[in-house]
Formats: C-alpha cells, sequence, structure tokens
C-alpha cells in the first residue's frame, strides 16, 4: 500500500506537466473545436427544451379539457339532482 501510496504521489508531482487538458478542454476561446461544441450543446438544450414544451403542453391540454368536461357535468340538464 505503502508502495502505491509513493508511486501516486510521484506520478501527481512529477507528471503533472505531461498529463494537460486538451485544447478544447483547457479552454482555447477562439478555436473552430470550442465554436463546434458550444454550437452542439445549444442544439441539445434546444431539443431538450421543444421535447419538454411539447409534454408540458399535452398534460396542460389534457388538465383544460378535465376542468371542461366537469363543467359540462355539473351543468348538465339531464342529470336528475338529489335522487
Amino acid at each position: 500500500m505503502k508502495k502505491l501510496s509513493a508511486a501516486l504521489l510521484a506520478i501527481l508531482l512529477f507528471g503533472a506537466s505531461y498529463v494537460q487538458a486538451c485544447p478544447a478542454c483547457y479552454g482555447a476561446a477562439h478555436s473552430s473545436r470550442i465554436d463546434g461544441m458550444n454550437a452542439a450543446i445549444m442544439t441539445m438544450v434546444g431539443i431538450t427544451g421543444f421535447v419538454l414544451t411539447g409534454i408540458s403542453t399535452v398534460f396542460y391540454t389534457f388538465w383544460k379539457r378535465s376542468r371542461m368536461m366537469q363543467d359540462i357535468d355539473q351543468n348538465s340538464p339531464f342529470e336528475s339532482k338529489g335522487n
């Protein structure tokens, strides 16, 4: 266990200069790769928002129709009240 800890410590101390993030992750601000990733992220957010809006609209429509049907049932002249 001590050898493993010593090896990990040595790698962290002396190997840190070799282990660097790629330009996309590191933050080359004006790279075409960064622009592509930003566009992909915004596309995924847009698609997710569109789908969630559609699902919300369906549930809102169901709720609205349910309320309308309840109002129709309560105001129905064919229902015998009190029996």
